[in-house]
């Protein structure tokens, strides 16, 4: 049987702690929080009254969802408003997603590495790394291929780098910006 999360007919058939606790413990195991190591921009300085957050996840999705809520932690904790949270987490979400979806494709599940800092002007920089190949988005993809039009949307800055050694997306955020999308 197959039941969907939002199901409400799937909560009946579930005991949800047994369920989740394993998942929970799962997730952790694959998810590892690293030292403060952030790679940005010439100039910017991180601000130190506010948390640095560096995770190295398995780029499965069901890994990569845990890093989606710690990044949305972290973003409260850095004294960003929901919005803000809301636009921060979606364009990280999607550059993680894009890495289990396409940077190790045919060549098993490797690594999707996710930094984010608070500048000392304020400014939010989060930077996802791969160490797969890039792939060169189709001229027609169908249904897909929004996802970098959405990230570019949602940050005021966003570059990607691709190398021989992966694909580093570095996204930035004025907050005052934040507030006008």
């Amino acid at each position: 049987m197959w039941l969907f999360v939002g199901d409400p007919a799937a909560l009946r058939y579930l005991d949800v702690g047994r369920i989740l606790r394993p998942l929970t413990a799962w997730r952790r195991e694959r998810v590892r929080a690293v030292g403060p190591r952030v790679e940005l921009p010439a100039g910017v300085v991180v601000a130190p009254e506010h948390p640095v957050l560096h995770i190295t996840a398995v780029a499965d999705p069901a890994a990569l969802v845990a890093v989606r809520h710690r990044l949305a932690e972290w973003a409260r904790g850095a004294g960003l408003d929901e919005e803000q949270v809301a636009a921060v987490v979606l364009a990280g979400y999607e550059c993680l997603a894009n890495v289990a979806d396409h940077a190790y494709a045919g060549k098993g599940t490797g690594t999707a590495v996710l930094q984010a800092v608070r500048a000392r002007d304020g400014a939010v920089h989060v930077v996802v790394t791969d160490h797969g190949r890039w792939r060169t988005p189709a001229d027609d993809p169908g249904t897909r291929g929004h996802g970098l039009p959405l990230i570019r949307r949602l940050a005021d800055t966003v570059e990607v780098t691709c190398a021989a050694t992966g694909t580093t997306v570095h996204l930035a955020w004025t907050l005052s910006r934040v507030h006008d999308r």
